[in-house]
């Protein structure tokens, strides 16, 4: 897959719609293929179905449950699910376990997540995962998430399994080339710190950008 990975410390987004521009990609078919709705991340959705005069109406259809999705009951869903191509994939839980659901009835229809090792078990702000990237790559639809421990995975959102010719084996581990720390396989950088996102890459002309939030480990001085 002929993709970059651009990884920077903060990402800020201003979003501002003009009516002369043409409408942002999936917005027009009803589709959410961002977090931020579009490209633009202008959160918006030109439907018109639901207004508020028919609001009051409106009936629950079913209901999708996310606090089991971990090790324990988990109540903090800060979630923005992506629906694309009649599917909505999201994701819950501290393990930031990845879903597809079906939108007409709620049903779970795949789920996965990274296998469980010390930096998931150190990192900061676990549950916390804002959603996922979606994008098309060379032809191929491809769901991104950033994992608690700070791996960027590409999967297959037909099947919910890791996209083999992506890193290694679907996976690439992004404390490698941080700085001039050092790195163990299973905790990372954990020696000198925290490194993780709550966000989710967004993907722009091929490249796939990558957010970041530190804590740092400091020792204290000794009189």
């Amino acid at each position: 897959m002929k993709t970059s990975i651009f990884l920077f410390v903060g990402l800020a987004f201003s979003a501002f719609l003009n009516p002369a521009q043409a409408e942002p990609e999936g917005t027009a078919q009803g589709e959410w293929r961002y977090w931020g709705g579009d490209e633009r991340s202008s959160r918006y959705s030109p439907l018109t179905e639901i207004n508020r005069e028919n609001f009051n109406e409106l009936e629950i259809a079913w209901r999708w449950k996310s606090d089991n999705f971990g090790p324990s009951p988990d109540y903090i869903y800060r979630a923005t699910p992506l629906y694309v191509k009649g599917r909505l994939y999201t994701v819950a839980g501290q393990r930031r376990t990845v879903v597809a659901i079906d939108p007409g009835t709620g049903e779970t229809l795949w789920m996965w997540r990274m296998p469980e090792n010390p930096r998931w078990q150190a990192s900061t702000r676990k549950n916390y995962g804002k959603g996922l990237a979606y994008a098309e790559v060379n032809g191929r639809d491809v769901l991104y998430l950033i994992t608690p421990g700070y791996y960027l995975v590409a999967l297959d959102p037909a099947t919910g399994l890791p996209i083999a010719d992506f890193g290694i084996n679907g996976v690439v581990d992004l404390h490698l080339g941080l700085g001039d720390y050092p790195v163990e396989a299973d905790t990372g950088v954990l020696g000198s710190g925290d490194i993780t996102s709550s966000s989710p890459p967004i993907v722009v002309n091929g490249v796939i950008v990558v957010g970041n939030r530190s804590e740092e480990h400091t020792s204290e001085l000794q009189s």
